[in-house]
């Protein structure tokens, strides 16, 4: 609508103002009939104006006065028409009701206020109770009545608030357990494993790792070392050195060899072992095998006996008895004796 300019009007002047006028006329007419000097009737008359240049300001200065609370009142009027529009306007928006969304995932809370024509704003908190990705708290209440297209926040739970598993791999089983409990967590299984890095009832490992996340009061399950593992002990005796090594070490063991010496054993075999048959060794342990090494004495040559080397010549010349004598001894004939006679 077009503004309407209102005329001007003369301010009228004030109840003060007209007493002013009042008192500067009773002035005038009582120093008129008393004063008779023509000096002090010209001072008369200059303060005489003095006054009538203040009563002139001070009628100024009231009247904008009066002007600026008539403006403030038009104002006002001004204001409250419009607010009286504004409220007539406000009693067409359309109201919903708010639902109930605690207990609803988020998608199931955002699907029930957009079929009403709201909206949401998520702020999400840790919960010890909560599940995560469900909604905990609204701040309007279900059942509030609200402008349509009205916005309602949300706390959406993200579960409880975790913490991270400490590394107490190799703590014996009992300070583990107290260490996870003051972290308000529960063990809630103990496996035992046998274990070549870890003495018995050391911690091998936590399940789940070392450095995970676990919501408090989570279960925490700790595997506890049997010490090494067990093997059963070969029977070795008749092997030889290479066999019975190669079948030591194919069970987790280790060989340590003696060789000894003793006769009437088979040669090159092992003849003892320092750990019986079948019993129960741990991996790694160290195992005695004696393998006899019998070394053969060498013989000794036969030593021939001296003989006498004959003489070439005999000492005497036989006689003729003694001829005889190897004559019929020998048998040899009367000539071929004599022949050797003769030769010799």
């Amino acid at each position: 609508a077009p503004f309407a300019v209102s005329e001007a009007k003369p301010c009228a002047p004030s109840a003060k103002s007209k007493e002013v006028l009042e008192f500067t006329l009773a002035f005038f007419i009582v120093a008129k009939s008393s004063v008779s000097s023509p000096l002090k009737w010209v001072g008369i008359v200059i303060a005489a104006l003095i006054v009538i240049i203040v009563i002139v300001l001070g009628v100024k200065i009231f009247g904008s006065k009066g002007n600026n609370n008539e403006k403030a009142t038009g104002t006002q009027e001004q204001t409250t028409q419009i607010q009286q529009q504004t409220g007539s306007s406000n009693q067409t928006v359309e109201k919903v009701e708010v639902p109930l969304l605690v207990g609803l995932t988020e998608a199931e809370a955002k699907s029930r206020l957009n079929e009403r024509g709201l909206g949401y704003k998520a702020s999400n908190q840790t919960s010890q109770t909560v599940e995560a990705g469900y909604i905990m708290a609204q701040d309007i209440q279900a059942g509030t009545m609200v402008d349509k297209n009205s916005t309602i926040v949300l706390t959406i739970s993200i579960g409880p608030e975790s913490v991270t598993l400490p590394n107490i791999v190799g703590y014996a089983q009992s300070t583990a357990v107290e260490v996870l409990e003051g972290m308000g967590l529960k063990v809630d299984k103990i496996l035992e494993e046998y274990s070549n890095d870890y003495e018995i009832g050391k911690i091998i490992r936590l399940e789940p790792e070392v450095g995970s996340p676990v919501a408090p009061g989570g279960n925490v399950t700790i595997v506890v070392s049997k010490g090494k593992e067990k093997v059963t002990m070969p029977n070795l005796i008749g092997l030889t050195k290479e066999a019975a090594i190669a079948l030591l070490e194919q069970q987790g063991l280790k060989a340590e060899v003696i060789e000894v010496s003793v006769v009437g054993e088979p040669n090159g075999q092992v003849i003892r072992q320092s750990y019986e048959a079948e019993v129960s060794l741990e991996v790694d342990t160290v195992v005695n095998i004696y393998v006899n090494v019998v070394k053969e004495t060498p013989t000794e040559a036969p030593t021939e006996a001296p003989t006498e080397k004959p003489t070439e010549k005999p000492t005497e010349k036989p006689t003729e008895t003694q001829k005889e004598t190897t004559s019929e001894t020998t048998g040899t004939p009367a000539a071929t004796q004599s022949s050797a006679a003769a030769t010799e």
